[in-house]
């Protein structure tokens, strides 16, 4: 067997760049939708989204512009969905 050939510097084996090929991910099955994960069963309360909602409220989160600004999309592209 023969040793790899290497230059060496300081003592040091240099070392070439390492590159790896990148593989498709296969999935078994399909990803749903945020918004189709929300609406499976929508009688469901999550109260802890809710006091996290209230707490946000209470300290003016909703109050900041950008966040109004946010909010405000998000609800037209939601009522443009149905």
């Amino acid at each position: 067997m023969t040793p790899r050939t290497a230059c060496r510097v300081g003592g040091q084996h240099e070392r070439g760049v390492m590159t790896s090929t990148q593989r498709e991910r296969r999935r078994s099955k399909p990803t749903r939708s945020p918004v189709a994960s929300r609406t499976c069963n929508p009688e469901r309360i999550r109260w802890s989204r809710v006091m996290a909602a209230q707490a946000r409220a209470a300290s003016g989160y909703y109050d900041r512009d950008e966040v109004r600004e946010f909010l405000v999309e998000a609800l037209l592209e939601e009522l443009r969905r149905q």
